[in-house]
């Protein structure tokens, strides 16, 4: 399995970036076997929001692909600013090239 570090932020105001770059930092880049878990994917965490501005849910959904353009599939469960994968849990019990994306997402209220 390889992890890519992938971007991706939804939102409705004119720049997202201020509020959170969702950049990933560890563990980009895995070879997980059969039968067992995969180091944490972590990046920048949400900090202090501006006023108007809230997570939307937890702020973050982990999808994947099987090319690094996707289509994009969210990972059931897999809403933290981290995410760990296993080899035990579809979709990665199957063996193949995965690859990962954290949707960072926020609203104005």
């Amino acid at each position: 399995m390889i992890f890519t570090k992938t971007q991706a932020v939804t939102s409705s105001i004119s720049e997202p970036d201020s509020c959170a770059c969702n950049n990933l930092s560890t563990n980009l880049s895995q070879s997980i076997c059969q039968g067992s878990s995969g180091a944490a994917l972590t990046g920048d965490v949400f900090g202090v929001l501006p006023s108007g501005i809230s997570l939307s849910g937890t702020g973050y959904q982990w999808a994947y692909g099987n090319t690094s353009t996707g289509p994009w599939t969210d990972i059931s469960g897999a809403t933290s600013a981290t995410f760990t994968p296993n080899s035990l849990v579809a979709p990665f019990n199957v063996s193949g090239t995965y690859y990962v994306i954290r949707k960072a997402s926020f609203q104005v209220q």
